[in-house]
């Protein structure tokens, strides 16, 4: 069932990408399990973990326990092409799962999201449409790369391990959801730790221009 309530629900995989913002925004713990979470007025962050089975609990945790009138997934992302600016902020606007078969069509699953109508009160201008492959192993080298960029799915600019759980969970739910990722890496630039502490601040920053630090006044 639909939720009402005026809170944003911000999930994030790791403390290494969420840091910043609950420092910036000076957020306080309110529980440390099943999962990590951090409020102060109108925003809640749930830090959920690495893959899927995380993403999909953390967001049906945060949707049973919490009241959210939207869900937003905001964090890392690899870049397919190798000249891909590592810092771009990303707005999800299709969805494929490489490692996951629909049986109704024995193939993966791959959707448009609409984006148009489902932000309120965000202003994602600066955040640029891009298509996003979520699987749970990570895609690290070159190899793993040029094997989504052949598939049969073209387009594909991003991948993830979370993405497409967490829309997949708050539709279950009936909640609006919008992915926001910025580009950590590409085959180019593979250190994926040391680029996210590298550019974190200024994603944090995008995120909160957007409009998320009027929630924690």
């Amino acid at each position: 069932m639909a939720c009402h309530s005026e809170r944003i629900g911000l999930i994030v995989a790791t403390r290494l990408e969420a840091d910043p913002i609950i420092e910036t925004l000076r957020l306080h713990p309110i529980c440390r399990k099943p999962f990590a979470c951090f409020a102060a007025n109108g925003l809640l962050t749930i830090v959920s973990g690495i893959g899927k089975t995380l993403a999909a609990a953390a967001t049906s945790y945060l949707l049973t326990a919490f009241s959210c009138r939207m869900i937003v997934n905001f964090g890392a992302a690899g870049a397919l092409q190798p000249e891909a600016a590592l810092g771009t902020p990303c707005i999800v606007n299709r969805l494929w799962e490489p490692d996951r078969i629909d049986l109704t069509t024995m193939r993966p699953p791959d959707q448009p999201i609409e984006t148009t109508g489902v932000v309120s009160g965000l202003d994602l201008k600066a955040f640029h449409p891009a298509s996003l492959a979520t699987r749970d192993r990570p895609t690290v080298t070159q190899q793993d790369r040029s094997a989504i960029l052949l598939s049969d799915y073209s387009g594909i600019q991003l991948t993830d391990m979370e993405g497409a759980a967490i829309y997949q969970t708050a539709a279950c739910f009936q909640t609006p959801c919008v992915l926001l990722k910025f580009i950590s890496d590409s085959s180019m630039q593979p250190d994926i730790v040391g680029n996210i502490v590298h550019l974190r601040m200024n994603a944090c920053q995008t995120l909160l221009q957007a409009g998320l630090q009027e929630y924690c006044p």
